[in-house]
């Protein structure tokens, strides 16, 4: 199966929601059908085209939120600027993963990056080579199967040393009640 690279988009609307569109538009859609392919249709404004004024709010936040990034829908200029700021923060902060085959802990690697961008003409970008060492702790969680049967194991070996216990424990009882006789 072939693993494709994950890729964060920040969404951010800016403009009337839908239900502020139908009311504008004085257009006879229930809240249950209105979406935006609906409102595109059915809703006519009397200065502009509509599709001009729509956020699509669910499919936006729906694309950030798949993901993993933040989704922001300002209301006023204000809010506009913070939300910028905010994915403006967010755009200084880079994230590469990437699965060194062969590798064991403390084994040592060197890696480079290069970027090819076939859809803007732009020539290829390089990186220096970067050393680095794998983590001496790598976890990776068991499978759900694997991590019941452990949970049945501890289970059966705690309830046989309570029951050896309890033996154990009337034995030493026994044993002195007939010392003490």
């Amino acid at each position: 199966m072939k693993q494709y690279p994950e890729i964060t988009i920040h969404t951010m609307g800016y403009g009337e929601r839908l239900y502020q569109l139908r009311d504008r538009a004085k257009c006879a859609v229930s809240n249950d059908r209105l979406t935006v392919d609906v409102v595109r249709e059915i809703c006519k404004l009397p200065q502009g085209d509509i599709k001009e004024f729509i956020v699509d709010e669910p499919r936006l936040k729906e694309i950030a939120d798949k993901t993993g990034g933040i989704h922001r829908f300002p209301g006023n200029p204000t809010d506009v600027i913070n939300s910028l700021k905010t994915f403006l923060t967010t755009l200084r902060e880079y994230e590469i993963r990437f699965q060194q085959p062969g590798a064991d802990r403390a084994s040592k690697h060197t890696a480079m990056i290069k970027i090819i961008s076939n859809s803007k003409n732009l020539p290829p970008i390089t990186s220096n080579k970067k050393g680095y060492r794998m983590d001496n702790f790598i976890y990776k969680s068991p499978p759900t199967w694997q991590r019941f049967g452990i949970f049945l194991g501890t289970l059966a070996l705690g309830v046989g040393g309570w029951f050896g216990f309890r033996k154990w424990s009337k034995d030493l009882t026994e044993k002195s009640q007939r010392f003490l006789s």
